[in-house]
């Protein structure tokens, strides 16, 4: 359903506010909806990211340790760093193909990469790459340049660049003397608790590398009340009815003769909690790895 559908089944299935002059503006509707996607994601962890790159992937400086998180992550599940990457284009650049140690630039960006390798006229493998190029921006090496099409460039992991990072904490890191004192490499460690809203790499990183994070996030967006028909939640239809739940434990907890109802405001809200249960019940299996128990030798 989108939002629209949602405010609609919302007011005549659950709410019987139908009729004008109506006992719920749309902007308290989309406001508890705001606030049940929110708890949803929260408490039952259902939107994972790893691709989307304003949220997941961060270019680092030279010898700086911490970069600040997007604020719609709720937890960071795992850290890969990429000190190489694979560039593919639509359009291959003109007059002449780039050259291993050219610079590229985007021209509507003005992010900055570093072609270490030419596989094909159209894919390259690139380094220190600064940001995310913008679709069908032309890129150039200040001679040769590339228009890309709408969809184009694409930017993905290199295979034989990805690694783990593991993750640690300031306790374990605070035994390693002056740890933050102008020590940098290829970043080995990352820790999320040295500074709030932050990642920390260690060591600090001694060139520009790409992070990619797989993280537990709020929705990027949040519903509005302009063109509600043309909002979708972020979360699977599945879990619609949760929020449908979720917006009516809200709505009858406002002040008014013909609103404030605790009792059924109570019965949707557990309604909405045990919703909640069931996806992090599900969400736990498909996280969890099968096992059988062996046979039992006895006793000797």
């Amino acid at each position: 359903m989108n939002l629209q559908e949602i405010i609609d089944y919302e007011r005549s299935s659950v709410l019987d506010d139908v009729t004008l002059p109506q006992d719920w503006f749309d902007a308290q509707l989309v406001l508890y909806a705001n606030e049940a996607q929110n708890i949803i994601c929260r408490d039952a962890r259902i939107l994972i990211d790893a691709t989307t790159a304003a949220v997941c992937n961060i270019a680092t400086v030279a010898g700086t340790f911490d970069y600040e998180l997007a604020s719609s992550i709720i937890y960071v599940t795992s850290v890969k760093l990429l000190s190489e990457e694979l560039l593919t284009l639509d359009v291959a650049p003109t007059p002449a193909e780039w050259a291993a140690g050219a610079t590229v630039t985007g021209g509507t960006s003005n992010k900055t990469c570093y072609i270490k390798e030419k596989l094909t006229s159209t894919t390259y493998t690139i380094q220190n790459r600064t940001g995310e190029f913008t679709l069908g921006e032309s890129l150039s090496d200040g001679t040769n340049a590339a228009d890309q099409g709408a969809t184009y460039p694409l930017v993905t992991d290199s295979s034989e660049s990805p690694y783990q990072l593991s993750k640690r904490t300031l306790v374990e890191m605070n035994r390693i003397s002056n740890w933050r004192s102008g020590t940098t490499g290829k970043p080995t460690s990352y820790l999320l608790d040295y500074r709030s809203g932050y990642i920390a790499l260690y060591p600090a990183p001694d060139a520009v590398y790409t992070v990619k994070l797989t993280v537990i996030r709020y929705p990027i967006t949040a519903f509005s009340t302009t063109s509600m028909s043309g909002q979708t939640p972020e979360i699977a239809s599945q879990y619609h009815h949760a929020l449908l739940d979720g917006i009516a434990w809200q709505a009858f907890l406002k002040r008014g003769e013909n609103t404030y109802n605790p009792q059924r405001s109570d019965y949707y809200y557990k309604l909405f909690r045990k919703a909640i249960s069931d996806m992090k019940i599900t969400q736990n299996m498909q996280h969890a790895n099968e096992s059988t128990m062996n046979q039992h030798a006895g006793f000797m």
